[in-house]
Parts: structure tokens; C-alpha cells; sequence
């Protein structure tokens, strides 16, 4: 069965993030602290009514103040730059499509933007979990704290 001519797909995107663990996770909520590894992961859920025909997902990372680089956050997650293939997804099915390491080196605030090209060149539109629908780019803020900063608490609440 062929999809009919349509405007756009639309697809749902989950960020995962998970820090290992570390002595400083009782002075921080969803931060994350500069030197220890995190685990990304991303899945896609199909949502529309028809499959998605599969595409790449591609990554673009800006720091507050400076202008998104498509190489940067390909460096952070350790990755060569390219593109993320995603496959085939039929309505309602969820896949993961990136799972990787990054080493938040740089303490601020990040904006990982994620953008989908689908391989019919129909535009895809990226909503998140909460139904909060995007446009064809969807951003996700990360939080990297000092460590450093962190030992200078420790060392005030004398539990150094």
C-alpha cells in the first residue's frame, strides 16, 4: 500500500541522557558535570498514518552565545560527522536510532538541535513525548556544570 501525496511526516523524538554515577549527584537535579561520561541515546516513534520511509537524523550543537555548528555536536558524541541512518518505521513503531558516549567538556548551556531529511524529500515534522510539536527542528538544552565548582561545595559543606 502507497502512502498518498503528503504535506509532511511527523515523527516523535526521545532524548535519553544518563550520567555515570559520581559523588556529586545529591547537589545537582538535571545537570551535568563537566569530565564524567554520559550516555546519549535517541529513539524515533512514527506517528503519522502512513510508514515513514526511513531517512538520516542529523545533529547540530551551539553553546549560549555562539551560532550552531554541524560538526560540533558530532565531535561531542564522539561520532565522524556524518548523518544517522534511520529506517523504516511503520505508524506507531518506535525505534532507537543513536545511542553513544559524549564527555561534556565545557561547562554552560547546550543546544542540541536535531533535524530529520527523510529519503521521499517530504518534510518531517519532530514533536517530543509531551506532544509538544516542533518544526522540522527540535532542540533539547543540556546543563554542564564545573567540577571544580562542584569540589569547592564539598569542600564548604566539609564533606570533602
Amino acid at each position: 500500500m502507497t502512502a498518498p501525496s503528503m504535506s509532511f511526516h511527523l515523527l516523535q523524538i526521545v532524548f535519553g541522557f544518563q550520567q555515570e554515577s559520581h559523588r556529586y549527584q545529591g547537589l545537582l537535579r538535571d545537570e551535568f558535570v563537566s569530565g564524567i561520561p554520559v550516555t546519549v541515546t535517541v529513539l524515533l516513534t512514527s506517528m503519522g498514518p502512513w510508514p515513514f520511509p526511513g531517512g538520516v537524523l542529523a545533529f547540530e550543537h551551539a553553546m549560549h552565545g555562539s551560532s550552531p555548528t554541524a560538526v560540533g555536536i558530532a565531535r561531542l558524541m564522539g561520532a565522524d560527522g556524518s548523518p544517522i541512518g534511520v529506517p523504516m518505521l511503520n505508524p506507531m513503531e518506535m525505534k532507537p536510532v543513536y545511542s553513544g558516549t559524549i564527555l561534556p567538556a565545557i561547562e554552560g548551556f547546550h543546544w542540541v538541535h536535531a533535524s530529520v531529511q527523510s529519503v521521499d524529500q517530504v518534510p518531517v515534522l519532530l514533536t517530543r513525548a509531551s506532544g509538544e510539536i516542533g518544526s522540522t527542528r527540535l532542540s533539547q538544552v543540556l546543563s554542564v556544570v564545573s567540577r571544580i565548582e562542584l569540589e569547592l561545595i564539598l569542600a564548604l559543606q566539609g564533606r570533602r
